[in-house]
């Protein structure tokens, strides 16, 4: 069963697709928590589910020179024959700690200053590429929240779930559940950019806890599936002037199964002028730590390069290559020529 289950890319696929809706992702989470109770948890599930407090907070206190030492070839090759961690894979570049405020204040600055409230959700995307993640949500508010200490804001789970640690998580989520109740209670939405991570909330943690996220999750949202509800409501306080524009976009898988692309393009629609088309395409390949793992490697390049490769490489020069999910953004910028940007920074650049 370990075998089998070691080639599942946990993408969700089969929980749209499947007639019968079984979620194999939940299983393979639930079945890792139990093997890994009877055989030890390994070094590297360790390693990938305690990834941003070991790298992102230690890493960002010493960048650059941490992102200098990491891509040196002796440490990848380190990593690899401790971690399994593929040496030919880059990791993603840590950004200095004093930019996140930096970044946070300079775009807090222009927001309008009409009434709204909401929360952002630290996910795998602020912790890697910072100026997506955690400044892109000052402009598309009505008024910006004001920054809270990681105490008091919900952080999803993704990561360590992935690496089959569902039940260590159970006491946590409730934790984090309680704090995001009392954001609930004041009316703030939870949003946030990551699907995986945003998606977690109202997936597996109803799920772990039951009850206890149901109220929240019930409002929490991708950003740009809030964008598109308040531009039908006629709420949206953006002026959107980039000019003509063709956006490729490739699709997370989890956002795929969940709630689909259409609020992603209907978001990159509200830019006057923009043709969006996405890419028929399944898993990009990374599927978070499986494309970094060495036994995976060749097959995580084979996936990618059925559909999604040819289809990026194919793209006019002129036109933007838009995903939504940070594992996306690894998988094409490592196999292709081309640089890949979060949909909502995309969004965040035509704003006047």
């Amino acid at each position: 069963m370990y075998e089998a289950l070691d080639l599942c890319l946990e993408c969700k696929g089969c929980k749209r697709e499947c007639p019968s809706n079984v979620d194999l992702a939940k299983i393979k989470y639930e079945f890792l928590a139990h093997y890994y109770e009877k055989n030890g948890t390994p070094l590297r599930a360790k390693f990938f589910s305690n990834a941003k407090s070991l790298l992102n907070k230690v890493g960002s206190a010493f960048a650059p020179v941490s992102n200098w030492m990491l891509g040196l070839a002796p440490v990848r090759k380190l990593n690899e024959a401790i971690l399994g961690v593929d040496a030919r894979r880059e990791g993603r570049r840590l950004p200095p700690r004093r930019s996140r405020s930096g970044s946070a204040s300079a775009l807090s600055s222009r927001a309008p200053t009409r009434r709204a409230k909401w929360r952002s959700l630290p996910t795998a995307s602020s912790s890697g590429t910072i100026r997506m993640g955690r400044a892109d949500l000052s402009n598309c508010s009505k008024r910006p929240a004001s920054r809270s200490s990681s105490r008091r804001r919900p952080p999803a789970a993704a990561v360590r779930l992935s690496q089959g640690i569902p039940r260590r998580r159970a006491r946590k989520g409730r934790e984090q559940c309680a704090r995001a109740r009392a954001l609930r209670r004041s009316r703030r939405f939870v949003l946030g950019c990551e699907p995986s991570c945003l998606l977690t909330l109202r997936d597996e943690y109803v799920d772990l806890v039951k009850e206890a996220v149901r109220k929240v999750a019930a409002n929490a949202f991708l950003l740009d599936e809030f964008l598109v509800a308040r531009a039908k409501q006629g709420k949206l306080d953006l002026k959107l002037d980039g000019g003509p524009r063709k956006v490729l976009l490739h699709g997370h898988c989890h956002q795929k199964s969940h709630v689909g692309t259409a609020p992603t393009i209907e978001a990159l629609k509200l830019i006057p002028g923009c043709e969006v088309s996405e890419i028929n395409s399944g898993c990009c390949g990374m599927a978070g730590s499986f494309g970094f793992e060495k036994e995976h490697y060749e097959l995580s390049e084979k996936i990618g390069r059925e559909r999604l490769f040819p289809a990026v490489e194919a793209a006019d020069a002129d036109t933007e290559i838009a995903i939504t999910g940070v594992s996306c953004r690894q998988q094409i910028g490592h196999f292709t020529q081309r640089q890949p940007r979060h949909a909502i920074e995309i969004l965040r650049d035509a704003i006047r």
